[in-house]
């Protein structure tokens, strides 16, 4: 076979340079590609944030958009509670109701309130002061009203409502005589009238003798002119057995109101009420026991005793309520000195 001669494929012109272009543009291309590769490596790379962040279905909100919370879910200020009750009992260490006797009323009764008021307290057995509203030691202690003598001292104070007689008071003054114990004895105007000297021997012996009505009406619903009759009448009667004027009052059925407490302060009262009683106008179904368990159970320092002239079942047991009082360490008070 004939050898080929070099001339026989002559290279084509220009080859040299277009290989040379090649070159070139590849070198160009891995430049590119390179520069590429390290600007993505240089980003930095943010860390998953955990589903639990923002809770499972919330979305990822940037702080500075985050929205305000709606209105409604603000909580609501809590209502205000109601005021406390007042405490029952008056503080320990009170001497409530020995406020002394003022000349004349705080306020004129006209302006005062009028609404009817009966007064009670809370017993207890535990032989500790009653327990009656704030509000109304209030009101006694404005018009100088009385229902304990002091309670820092285990001193009582014995009283007798004397509405109308049924022959037991002479032995009632022979009871408290023979253990030297003072009382007061309110009367009602008839009641005087009627036992004139049983009155004079009731001071005679060195007892009290306090206004009780003339005819143990209602005082908080009577006009002005009758009211002065109820209560001048009995002090007229009793100037003229005795000389004296009357000072310590007892408003029947311990019914009042405020304008009653200060008219009655006006005219130079103390109302007296009262911290241990019984239904003892009545007879007593426990009679002599009920009367004395009545009053024993139930003692306190400086309590205000009431009872009723007419009732058997207490004249039955004063000797033994006396006796048995004295024997708790209690001593009878004059109630002149409340």
């Amino acid at each position: 076979m004939a050898r080929r001669s070099k001339e026989a494929n002559p290279r084509p012109a220009g080859s040299g340079s277009a290989v040379l272009w090649r070159a070139l543009l590849v070198v160009a291309l891995v430049g590119v590609g390179l520069f590429t590769i390290g600007r993505l490596g240089s980003v930095p790379v943010r860390a998953p944030v955990p589903a639990e962040a923002n809770g499972p279905t919330a979305p990822a909100v940037p702080p500075s958009t985050a929205p305000s919370p709606p209105p409604s879910s603000t909580p609501a200020a809590p209502e205000p509670l109601p005021p406390a009750p007042p405490p029952l009992s008056p503080p320990p260490g009170s001497e409530a109701g020995t406020t002394p006797p003022a000349t004349g009323g705080t306020a004129p009764s006209s302006t005062l309130p009028t609404t009817e008021l009966h007064w009670g307290y809370v017993p207890n057995s535990q032989h500790e002061t009653p327990g009656i509203p704030a509000g109304i030691q209030t009101t006694l202690d404005r018009h100088a009203a009385l229902w304990l003598g002091p309670t820092d001292k285990k001193v009582v104070y014995l009283t007798f409502d004397n509405g109308y007689e049924v022959g037991l008071t002479a032995d009632i003054l022979a009871t408290l005589k023979r253990h030297q114990v003072k009382s007061i004895f309110f009367f009602t105007g008839a009641n005087m009238k009627q036992n004139p000297d049983l009155v004079k021997k009731i001071v005679a012996e060195g007892y009290a003798v306090g206004n009780h009505t003339m005819t143990h009406l209602n005082l908080a619903e009577m006009g002005a002119n009758k009211f002065e009759t109820e209560v001048d009448g009995v002090d007229e009667l009793y100037f003229g057995l005795t000389g004296r004027h009357l000072h310590y009052f007892r408003c029947p059925e311990g019914t009042y109101s405020e304008a009653v407490l200060a008219r009655l302060q006006a005219k130079g009262y103390r109302t007296a009420f009262w911290s241990i009683a019984m239904r003892d106008w009545l007879p007593l179904p426990g009679g002599k026991e009920e009367a004395l368990h009545g009053v024993i159970d139930h003692l306190h320092p400086g309590a205000v005793i009431l009872l009723h002239s007419e009732s058997k079942d207490d004249l039955a047991a004063l000797d033994d309520i006396i006796s048995q009082t004295q024997a708790m360490g209690y001593s009878f008070g004059d109630p002149n000195t409340l």
